[in-house]
């Protein structure tokens, strides 16, 4: 609902927060997880295109989630692949001064340690 709402205002940052949480949900809700990449994919494709950078740092890093869930990463707790490299990510959004996309890369990290049982992982990240 809140997509379709921010996408009916014209509001393309919040689409791209609406979006990601969207897919969210859905992952949390078990829905195939070839669904859930094409659909952060496909929105991360969108917001990049309407140049919503903001929305794209968030975007990323779950993006890197669902394909590093999916076994397409050299390391299930590093967000290199694909959609991102962890540490050029990293860089980007602090030199740019996207605050969501390091805190976005973080919880992620975070999420992917203590599901994989990096423990030591989950301490770097805190």
């Amino acid at each position: 609902k809140a997509y379709d709402q921010t996408l009916k205002a014209g509001d393309g940052e919040f689409v791209g927060f609406a979006g990601v949480n969207l897919a969210l949900v859905q992952f949390h809700n078990g829905l195939p997880l070839k669904l859930v990449e094409e659909s952060i994919r496909d929105l991360t494709k969108r917001m990049r295109a309407l140049k919503q950078e903001n929305s794209v740092f968030f975007a990323v890093p779950y993006w890197q989630m669902v394909l590093n869930f999916m076994g397409r990463s050299d390391h299930a707790v590093v967000l290199n692949g694909r959609a991102m490299n962890e540490e050029e990510f990293l860089h980007q959004t602090r030199e740019a001064k996207h605050e969501v996309g390091v805190v976005s890369c973080r919880l992620v990290s975070l999420i992917l340690s203590v599901h994989f049982g990096a423990l030591v992982q989950v301490e770097e990240v805190l």
